[in-house]
């Protein structure tokens, strides 16, 4: 046997969301005709699939604070929030 050097590079990652996340609140949760954003300005597109991860609704967003929603059928949804710096969060939402 040879003897081999493995270096590996380890980032903390926190459940803790930092940066230009920190301040976003998607509300309300349950939530009915539209989904509101504070802080939308960080974000750029908004992703909301059903739990088998079916694609309901890809908005790009052009400087609103709410999304129409009514469309969707009563369930849980996973919405995914994307900045225009490429961070991403995920948010699990009940529709009434």
């Amino acid at each position: 046997m040879s003897n081999r050097t493995l270096v590996a590079n380890f980032k903390y990652l926190s459940g803790v969301e930092s940066g230009t996340l920190a301040g976003l609140l998607v509300y309300p949760n349950p939530f009915g005709e539209r989904i509101y954003l504070k802080n939308h300005e960080v974000v750029n597109r908004v992703v909301i699939s059903n739990l088998i991860g079916q694609r309901v609704m890809d908005v790009q967003l052009s400087g609103g604070e709410h999304i129409d929603t009514g469309h969707l059928r009563k369930g849980i949804y996973l919405v995914e929030l994307v900045t225009k710096d490429g961070a991403r969060t995920v948010r699990r939402m009940v529709k009434n």
